[in-house]
């Protein structure tokens, strides 16, 4: 197990040595709040601390620190440092996390306690395969990529990485990359009316809504955490939630239950919900029709980037001039693909049926549906008469399919693109071009009437 285990992690890092060297490493920009991403990424890796018996200390930052960074890629930065200072360093002592201001940059700093750099090692230490001993690879578990990956990353963050030792000393390892300017420090949430959302998560498992608190706090939003259906309840009494997550195991109540019982009070009819559960397709197959009203269905463990994407459609559900688009998809690989490419242009519905995407074109008007053609209930071209007649201004239809679209239909969409033949970057200037297409008509509409 430990030998397919080293594999694996070989593999996937030269795979992204690959991607450095070729100019293909993609990252995913947003503003980020330092503190409590150094908290998770601490909270991530310190199963592997303790494996070794070592701790993670983090000096908690005396203010805000914001960056422009793309977290999943940062967070293989930490993981890199702190697994590294915690396989130096000596049984029952710490590694030390801290981060400081540095002029215009932010320092994070990892040291350990373990022999240090030697001299003779230094100037390759961050080349690939580097390792200063070759029995610390078996010895250690390490690749001998991982801080050549770092430095590649944190290059693209226009910032630089270092380190200082003594041997016989242990060693600090750190990287500088810039912080916002002071104006745009300030999450959009609260720079926008001055007044910050409020989310409700309903989670009884204390570990995961400290992580989806968090995901969300890095956002700019506040978060609540209920553990059980009755507190969510007396808190939705009290306050005005702009959004809540929701658990469906949870103590005394089904979370099922709680949803119906939700959309039966009409405070709480519109109520943005996203489903974060375990047990999360089962739990939509069981709601049946009503399933639609779920802004999105999340499965544990979390899948971070699709969490925020779920709570800015959440946010953007009430606003009736924001985009909306509906993806007509059952496999979670692509849902997460065109979600990714698409999520920050609208709000987007996802059906994984013909009966689910019927329910959401009866229920909303759409500016673009993304239509697979293999669903599992029938074929996706069946959909087309009922799109095109949805609304007053049709939507624009692109078909995104592991197959071709036969000739006959051709003139009832707008495009078709082969997922095989299709890159990332291909199918957002697709997605863009269709919507631009889409609101102008909607806008050229309106202006008629």
């Amino acid at each position: 197990y430990s030998n397919a285990d080293r594999l694996v992690r070989l593999i996937n890092d030269i795979l992204d040595i690959e991607k450095i060297e070729a100019g293909k490493l993609s990252f995913q920009f947003q503003k980020t709040e330092m503190a409590s991403f150094l908290t998770r990424a601490i909270e991530d890796n310190r199963a592997f601390a303790h494996e070794r018996g070592v701790e993670f200390n983090l000096v908690q930052p005396t203010e805000e620190f914001w960056a422009e960074t793309d977290p999943d890629r940062m967070a293989q930065v930490m993981a890199n440092l702190l697994s590294n200072a915690a396989k130096f360093t000596p049984e029952g002592d710490a590694v030390t996390i801290w981060a400081e201001k540095r002029g215009a940059n932010i320092r994070i700093s990892v040291k350990d306690s373990g022999p240090g750099i030697s001299y003779e090692f230094r100037k390759q230490i961050f080349s690939k395969f580097a390792q200063a001993d070759s029995s610390d690879t078996r010895k250690l578990g390490g690749t001998g990529l991982g801080l050549n990956i770092s430095k590649a990353i944190v290059k693209a963050h226009h910032g630089t990485i270092d380190f200082e030792s003594t041997p016989g000393e242990g060693a600090t390892f750190y990287f500088e990359i810039p912080l916002l300017e002071e104006e745009t420090n300030k999450p959009d949430a609260e720079r926008s009316e001055g007044v910050v959302a409020r989310i409700l998560i309903c989670e009884d498992d204390l570990d995961a809504a400290n992580l989806l608190s968090l995901i969300i706090s890095e956002m700019g939003y506040e978060t609540v955490i209920c553990a059980s259906a009755a507190e969510a309840k007396a808190a939705i009494a009290k306050e005005n939630f702009a959004a809540m997550t929701l658990d469906l195991s949870m103590p005394n109540q089904c979370g099922l239950t709680l949803i119906r019982e939700l959309r039966a009070e009409e405070r709480t009819s519109d109520l943005p919900i996203i489903v974060v559960s375990s047990d999360a397709e089962i739990g939509r197959t069981e709601l049946g029709p009503q399933a639609v009203s779920v802004v999105d269905w999340l499965e544990k463990p979390i899948d971070i980037n699709r969490l925020r994407n779920g709570v800015s459609n959440a946010l953007a559900k009430s606003n009736s001039d924001v985009i909306r688009i509906l993806h007509v998809e059952d496999d979670d690989d692509h849902i997460a693909i065109v979600s990714s490419l698409a999520g920050e242009a609208g709000f987007i519905d996802v059906a994984k049926s013909c009966v689910e995407a019927e329910a959401f074109l009866t229920a909303h008007d759409y500016d673009l549906v993304i239509l697979d053609l293999g669903l599992p209930d029938g074929r996706g071209e069946e959909l087309l008469p009922m799109i095109r007649r949805s609304s007053s201004v049709p939507p624009q239809v692109l078909v995104f399919s592991i197959e071709d679209l036969d000739v006959p239909y051709w003139p009832k969409v707008d495009s078709a693109l082969v997922k095989s033949r299709t890159t990332n970057n291909a199918l957002s200037d697709k997605i863009r071009a269709l919507l631009s297409r889409s609101v102008y008509r909607r806008d050229i509409t309106i202006a008629d009437a």
